[in-house]
């Protein structure tokens, strides 16, 4: 197993640290926080020997870190392979790390479509079969429609963003977070799962999500998603009066959305078979 990164051993000829500069404690966080990282370059795992080896430390203390990561859900340990693995809080911090840098990586986006339009223009994020709302920017056309908070989730589906991050999923993928959220549909307006999956079809087709009155009489949204190595991962919605939302101008909007996404170093891409 490759060596990337070697831990000290106590005595070794790392520079100089007093106990007062490094502390038991501090030591044995670095040295845990090493481990981590030699797991992570293991795309099978590691088992203690190895990873021990790597990182020069007495198997010993390597369990007992190792120990401490598993309990504390960082790291997995598989008792059939005897091999560690990263564990599921890491895999939720990464999600949350992912959330974050989207979101200020996309801001800029979401301001200049709202600028552009003069509409409510929102930022998704997926989670969990939903798309859940993390930006809003208020245009400055004077009429506000349909106005959601940012943090509101809506089962996917439901909105036009909703729609557009399912119709560039895999199909047997997105049928299942269709089906999946069968139940919640209904409260939303009489919402079927089969209406749904017409739209995600119609997504498909067309390379938007629509949602043309189906919430709110009056009030049409239409949602772009965004995608990154062939996977959606966020989209970017316009909410505004039908009558402000016709079809010339949902292409406009559309074409803006597209332009800043590109300027931003994102791509969306058409929805396709």
């Amino acid at each position: 197993m490759p060596r990337p990164r070697t831990i000290p051993r106590a005595g070794s000829e790392e520079p100089a640290r007093t106990a007062e500069h490094n502390p038991a404690g501090t030591q044995a966080v670095h040295r845990a926080i090493a481990l981590l990282g030699l797991v992570a370059e293991q795309e099978n795992g590691a088992t203690l020997a190895e990873l021990a080896g790597a990182a020069g430390l007495h198997t010993a203390t390597a369990h007992r870190l190792l120990g401490a990561l598993v309990s504390e859900g960082m790291a997995a340990y598989d008792p059939y392979s005897r091999r560690y693995q990263l564990g599921h809080r890491l895999l939720d911090f990464g999600a949350r790390a992912r959330t974050a840098s989207l979101t200020v990586e996309l801001r800029g986006v979401v301001h200049r479509v709202a600028e552009f339009c003069g509409d409510v223009t929102y930022l998704y994020l997926p989670l969990r079969g939903d798309a859940v709302c993390v930006e809003r920017v208020a245009g400055d056309f004077p009429v506000k429609a349909l106005i959601r908070d940012v943090g509101a989730r809506l089962p996917m589906g439901v909105g036009a963003g909703g729609l557009a991050m399912l119709a560039e999923m895999p199909p047997a993928e997105a049928r299942s977070i269709v089906l999946g959220n069968a139940d919640r549909y209904p409260s939303y307006n009489g919402l079927s799962a089969e209406e749904v999956w017409r739209s995600v079809l119609a997504a498909r087709d067309q390379g938007f999500g629509l949602n043309d009155e189906r919430m709110l009489q009056g009030v049409t949204a239409v949602g772009v998603a965004v995608t990154a190595h062939g996977r959606p991962v966020a989209a970017l919605t316009v909410v505004a009066l039908s009558s402000r939302l016709g079809v010339p101008r949902r292409f406009e909007v559309m074409a803006k959305i597209r332009e800043e996404l590109a300027r931003a170093g994102f791509g969306p891409t058409a929805a396709s078979g």
